[in-house]
């Protein structure tokens, strides 16, 4: 639905912007369905956590250097920094709670 705006944010030097608009949101669909069936949901979690951090530094921090009076472009930093982080401690809280079944096993 917003595809084509979505690829007008994509770095200019990166080839084929639709194509990596797509890739996301498959790799976003996919990370929730392994997430939800806890089918290899700690690498989806890290996975998930990489690739918005990624986008802090590669999209988001660009863009705020370059408009510094742009309040928007900051708060689309630290929103994406969030969700970073926000996957990150999910992964982790996921490997202790399977270590921990794991150790009640033995």
């Amino acid at each position: 639905m917003y595809a084509q705006f979505l690829a007008t944010l994509v770095m200019k030097w990166l080839p084929g912007h639709l194509l990596w608009i797509y890739f996301t949101g498959a790799f976003m669909v996919a990370a929730g369905l392994a997430i939800t069936t806890t089918v290899q949901a700690r690498i989806a979690g890290i996975m998930l956590g990489v690739m918005f951090l990624l986008w802090v530094l590669l999209l988001h921090a660009p863009r705020v250097l370059a408009n510094l009076h742009n309040q928007d472009e900051l708060t689309s930093l630290f929103v994406a920094l969030g969700f970073s982080g926000s996957a990150f401690i999910f992964s982790r809280r996921l490997f202790r709670d399977v270590s921990r079944e794991r150790s009640d096993d033995l």
